[in-house]
């Protein structure tokens, strides 16, 4: 998806990766918190909950610095293309280490 970010030309592309984009992340979402719900007892949800969304939040904070500040530093010529491609290369990375790992 970050490829198709990174690569596109058009605004008409944008808007149609941020649409599948959207589905996707629909879609991705609940897997977790269904997978949250299930792991934790009845009365330890709302905790876990919010436990899981302040380590997500804590992890993306800094991820999306980093991206703003490669956009800033390449320019909006070709800060897009690299900062979408940081994030392409970052998730191909993560999915070869968790294939490692697992």
């Amino acid at each position: 998806m970050m490829i198709g970010f990174a690569f596109s030309l058009y605004r008409w592309q944008a808007w149609l990766l941020f649409a599948v984009y959207g589905l996707v992340m629909a879609v991705l979402e609940t897997v977790p918190k269904a997978y949250v719900s299930d792991l934790v007892p009845t009365d330890s949800r709302a905790t876990a909950f919010g436990f899981y969304h302040t380590t997500i939040g804590l992890a993306a904070l800094p991820a999306s610095a980093v991206a703003g500040l490669i956009w800033d530093i390449f320019g909006k010529i070709n800060g897009p293309m690299i900062s979408f491609g940081y994030g392409a290369v970052l998730a191909l990375f993560a999915a070869l280490l968790l294939w490692i790992v697992v």
